[in-house]
């Protein structure tokens, strides 16, 4: 079968709306391209571009015009707030695309205990106790994105706790790792079906949909008591995370911590602001290329 390659070249600011975009129409989701492996075979970025490469592929079949001409439409929406590069398109076989889509995802270690690992991928290493395979597809979230990567490592340092939400669950990476990690139940919440199932999936692949509850919801319309959470992760966009301070401050125990993150270090002095007036008061905050990510408990239980 014949694939069609869509590469397009996107500020790190609309990674999200980009890799959402192909979500919807691809049938093999999308690879970020943000890292080259240095000798030493760790990611490192490229110190001097603020650009990463997406890449997403169409099948060469009825639909293809149809799926092509959407995201078009998406990406010249997204183009009006954020300007891009137009999109390129190759022509390409299966065996070639499955190849390389392999050669993009090789296992990540972070942390101290945590690897990440496509499913095809096989690991000698016995020192990392919690793996998590997650192929890369049609939800955001491989491990292979510096906010995820910051927020795994905040988990790893809180977890196990009773009960965690994860808001914006996507391939829901974030609510394996805390699963794994020992905490007791874990409540993942996503407004986008596909990425629902997709979060389902995984957790059966992992093994721990038995404490995972996926749902295709918003955080204003989850049913759930108040102070019901010890550790609430939001790994979104800016603007959301400003909407949603005040409500992450009912649902989050008394001595809970909240972990938010899809923030730029040019976005962090703002946000922390808007989460100061809602009573918040910053934990700790750590930041890996241009991303950070904030830990914040609430203000009239600072001791």
């Amino acid at each position: 079968m014949q694939w069609i390659e869509f590469v397009v070249k996107v500020p790190k600011e609309c990674v999200e709306p980009v890799c959402n975009l192909f979500s919807k129409y691809s049938s093999y989701g999308f690879a970020i391209e943000e890292y080259v492996l240095d000798d030493r075979k760790k990611f490192k970025s490229s110190p001097w571009d603020n650009t990463v490469t997406i890449r997403s592929c169409l099948l060469k079949d009825d639909s293809l015009q149809e799926k092509r001409t959407r995201i078009g439409i998406g990406l010249a929406l997204i183009a009006q707030v954020y300007g891009l590069e137009p999109a390129k398109e190759n022509e390409i076989d299966e065996k070639i695309l499955l190849d390389q889509w392999k050669d993009r995802h090789s296992p990540i270690e972070i942390g101290r205990s945590v690897v990440i690992k496509p499913t095809w991928h096989s690991l000698d290493n016995k020192k990392r106790p919690v793996v998590i395979e997650i192929d890369p597809g049609l939800a955001f979230g491989t491990g292979y994105h510096p906010t995820t990567q910051l927020c795994l490592e905040i988990l790893e340092s809180l977890c196990p706790v009773d009960k965690l939400l994860d808001v914006g669950t996507g391939s829901g990476i974030l609510s394996i790792a805390a699963a794994k990690l020992g905490t007791g139940k874990v409540v993942s919440i996503d407004v986008d079906a596909i990425a629902v199932r997709v979060a389902r999936d995984n957790a059966v692949i992992n093994k721990v949909n038995n404490k995972m509850e996926v749902q295709c919801t918003s955080v204003e319309k989850l049913h759930c008591k108040e102070d019901e959470y010890s550790i609430i992760v939001a790994n979104l966009y800016a603007n959301l995370l400003e909407n949603l301070a005040s409500s992450f401050y009912i649902l989050l125990s008394s001595k809970g911590t909240l972990v938010i993150s899809g923030i730029l270090l040019e976005q962090a002095t703002q946000i922390k602001r808007v989460f100061k007036s809602y009573g918040w008061f910053l934990k700790h905050e750590k930041s890996l290329e241009d991303w950070v990510v904030l830990v914040l408990k609430k203000m009239e239980y600072n001791a």
